[in-house]
């Protein structure tokens, strides 16, 4: 059952970095086409992309485990719950952390509540 669970949510998030490649890509094909955007979208598609990628590597190492309400499609995500007594899970999360770090994170607490909270 567990894999099912990982798989569910690896399957929504990789649905999700697909939709938003979509997304770039049409917005960068308009602006080539010579539309002038309201505002610049770049960063914020890199911000989502750079959390989609650092949730999946968070499920792939097990430092984030996806957890699905009755009913629900979207998974949230919490810390493995071992997360505290377990080396290669406090590597895993401390990579996963990294990556946010190294990307867009300014409030890494936004970030730790939001995990841990789902």
């Amino acid at each position: 059952m567990k894999y099912e669970i990982e798989d569910r949510a690896r399957h929504f998030v990789v649905r999700s970095i697909l939709n938003l490649e979509g997304r770039m890509t049409d917005y960068e094909h308009a602006i080539s086409q010579g539309a002038i955007p309201i505002r610049d979208l770049t960063e914020e598609h890199q911000v989502e992309m750079c959390t989609l990628h650092s949730i999946l590597s968070g499920i792939d190492t097990g430092a984030i485990v996806p957890v699905f309400e009755d009913g629900e499609d979207e998974p949230k995500f919490m810390a493995h719950p071992e997360l505290e007594q377990n080396q290669e899970l406090i590597d895993a999360w401390s990579e996963v952390n990294e990556m946010l770090d190294e990307s867009f994170i300014e409030n890494n607490e936004e970030w730790y509540l939001y995990v841990v909270s789902g």
